[in-house]
């Protein structure tokens, strides 16, 4: 994040990022290991990010109770879990994908700014205070 992130999409050059490993992505479809998810770097800043969702119940929960089971290996507080997410699953979800862009993200890129707070009516300090 600190070194390599900054550099992708810079000289002009669009980069997308992809193949991420599937432990990394617990929402979406995997195959051999690699999420079907990916990101879209210009001038070092993630502009877009998206995935194909993983539709199959079971696996699903799977992946919610796995995630939850490192954050506890790890002491993270662990994540209620989203049974009604789940339950919603079961009833039949019909293949989808989608990507989303941070329209902030896109006001930095296209003005070239170099921090999200140039671009935002106002910080999160003044929405929640100084801490």
């Amino acid at each position: 994040v600190q070194f390599i992130e900054p550099n992708l999409g810079t000289r002009g050059v669009p980069t997308f990022v992809y193949d991420f490993p599937a432990c990394q992505s617990p929402l979406a479809k995997s195959k051999n290991g690699l999420a079907e998810r990916f990101e879209l770097y210009i001038n070092g800043v993630e502009l877009v990010n998206g995935w194909t969702e993983l539709t199959d119940a079971a696996l699903q929960e799977e992946n919610l109770h796995r995630e939850n089971a490192l954050r506890k290996r790890y002491g993270k507080q662990e994540l209620p879990m989203d049974y009604g997410f789940v339950e919603s699953l079961k009833q039949g979800m019909p293949e989808c994908a989608g990507a989303a862009m941070g329209v902030d993200r896109l006001l930095m890129v296209l003005c070239d700014y170099s921090s999200i707070e140039e671009v935002i009516p106002f910080s999160s300090k003044e929405l929640f205070g100084k801490n």
